[in-house]
């Protein structure tokens, strides 16, 4: 068992708790923000963390879920000819020479830049957060031929994140990615597929409960599968493998459908779904939904996702009743549990190892450091990108790369969850990334090298506190990169680190000194030094590396 292991465990002993979905009336102070800010974002800074402890809670919730608009990816490869480097191909036809070329390198691109939307250009809000959420969800591994239509899901996801559950489910259904991943257009009358189907019950809306007897899971049967396998007969895709042209649309076939009655079984009532055609996978979500236990079943896997894998089922049947009051909008859902007394409580922090994502995140966001350079092509900045992208992947989390169609194993995988981040093989990653973006100059690909701003993080932090102070400067770290205070010890390692064993004066004189000529290498270089010791110390202790 690791310390990072050992720490959580600690955490999460004895942690039952009769705090409620009741507004929150404690106090309300920087620790409170940025436990908050922590589990919304991807990254949070202290400039995050004193606006939002100055506004209060309820402003801050009301920030959260505001919804930016972002831009589209750019091409950035010579390979893909048939766009200006610079600019977006979304929307493009591929050329029609070495088509499979450009299609990868579109592919490559697309995952460049969800690294840029999380890491660099997240804003303040939810969104990349519950997206992330949904892509795990809707577990749906792209590949590289169809960059439009992974665009176009990850989209999707995006602008209803906070929507509609239900709608969002129909939508996924006959989305071209899901008819491609789940095998639906192969899906004919006289063969149905049942790929979807079963993954629509178990993953998606209702949950495979315990199984009760022969084909019996608590909540639907196999026959409820044979049958919803009949009503998405007829879906297909644009297939983009013979044209230039990107995977976009779906279409419905009639000829292919079984149009025939179905008849569900009686988990649902046997109600009938008359033959409809087109519309009968609605209408089949449309009686799933009917069941309260697919509130529960969505509402436990956020309460994983947002406060901690041991579920407290009074909370999950409070947030499922919410959803259901407000037609499975997600929202009012997440709202309730930001404002709630019960996401607060100090037995609920330190309870999530965070995922590759989280950690990267909070490396270079925290930090207020930047991976794109204006000063460099768009080519050299993408490429830095996929680099990161790649070293998220080798950490267990490729982004859009979920190893199965039940999404990355630390959210689901009981009883270890978060801690399968951590794992023997894993947690050298980890430590390689810190060690990279501090002491060893950042990552790097092709001559660029993106490092932590040492310098610039520490005039950030001039802006609010007193960095001079030793002292004040360990609060400020721990404040931001920890979600629970150090331990007394921990703080002297790494103020020790700070000054060089030296008495706290000399890191003040030293700090003052490089803040009077800050241009000059012989004042800054050490101040520079100091601090990359220490965060290269701090990132990894147990504390940093959960949440």
């Amino acid at each position: 068992m690791t310390k990072i292991e050992v720490k959580k465990q600690e955490n999460v002993k004895n942690s039952a708790s009769v705090s409620t979905l009741n507004p929150y009336q404690g106090s309300w102070t920087k620790q409170e923000a940025a436990h908050l800010l922590r589990r919304t974002l991807f990254g949070l800074t202290i400039e995050q963390i004193t606006n939002a402890t100055a506004k209060g809670l309820a402003q801050t919730v009301t920030d959260l879920f505001t919804v930016p608009a972002i831009a589209s990816p750019l091409n950035y490869d010579p390979k893909d000819p048939s766009v200006p480097i610079g600019q977006t191909w979304v929307g493009k036809p591929l050329p029609t020479a070495n088509k499979n070329e450009a299609a990868q390198a579109r592919h490559r691109s697309l995952r460049a830049w969800l690294v840029e939307r999380t890491i660099q250009h997240q804003q303040f809000s939810v969104v990349e957060k519950v997206s992330l959420f949904w892509q795990n969800h809707f577990s749906c591994n792209s590949n590289s031929s169809d960059s439009q239509g992974a665009y176009e899901y990850l989209m999707l996801l995006r602008n209803n994140c906070l929507g509609d559950f239900k709608q969002l489910v129909k939508d996924m259904t006959i989305h071209p990615m899901m008819l491609s991943f789940l095998n639906g257009n192969t899906s004919t009358k006289t063969h149905p597929n049942e790929n979807f189907a079963r993954e629509l019950f178990e993953l998606y809306t209702i949950g495979k409960g315990p199984q009760i007897g022969n084909g019996d899971y608590t909540y639907y049967t196999e026959h409820d599968i044979l049958e919803s396998a009949k009503i998405l007969t007829g879906w297909r895709f644009q297939d983009s493998s013979s044209s230039t042209l990107p995977l976009i649309s779906s279409y419905f076939t009639e000829a292919r459908h079984d149009n025939s009655d179905k008849t569900l079984s009686g988990k649902f009532e046997n109600k009938v779904i008359l033959g409809n055609n087109a519309s009968e996978y609605s209408d089949l979500i449309d009686i799933i939904f009917q069941q309260d236990q697919v509130a529960r079943f969505i509402c436990k896997k956020l309460y994983i996702w947002f406060v901690k894998t041991e579920v407290n089922t009074t909370i999950v049947e409070g947030m499922a009743q919410t959803m259901i009051a407000n037609n499975y909008e997600i929202a009012p859902v997440l709202r309730e549990l930001f404002l709630s007394e019960h996401f607060y409580d100090i037995k609920n922090r330190g309870t999530i190892i965070k995922s590759p994502i989280e950690m990267v995140a909070n490396l270079y966001k925290s930090t207020n450091s930047k991976l794109l350079d204006l000063n460099y092509s768009t080519e050299a900045n993408y490429r830095i990108l996929l680099s990161m992208n790649n070293g998220l992947r080798n950490s267990g989390m490729g982004y859009f790369q979920p190893p199965n169609v039940a999404g990355w194993t630390a959210y689901y995988l009981e009883p270890s969850f978060s801690e399968l981040w951590i794992n023997s093989s894993l947690i050298s990653f980890r430590f390689n990334i810190t060690n990279y973006v501090t002491l060893y100059g950042g990552y790097q690909n092709g001559g660029s090298k993106f490092p932590i701003d040492l310098l610039g993080f520490l005039n950030q932090l001039e802006q609010f506190s007193n960095p001079a102070d030793a002292e004040t400067l360990i609060g400020l770290l721990e404040l931001i990169f920890t979600c629970k205070p150090l331990e007394t010890n921990q703080r002297d390692e790494l103020k020790n680190t700070l000054t060089d064993g030296l008495p706290d004066f000399e890191w003040t004189i030293e700090y003052n000194d490089y803040l009077a000529n800050q241009s000059n290498a012989t004042y800054a270089d050490p101040v520079k030094k100091r601090i990359k010791l220490v965060l290269a110390q701090l990132f990894h202790m147990p504390e940093f590396q959960i949440q």
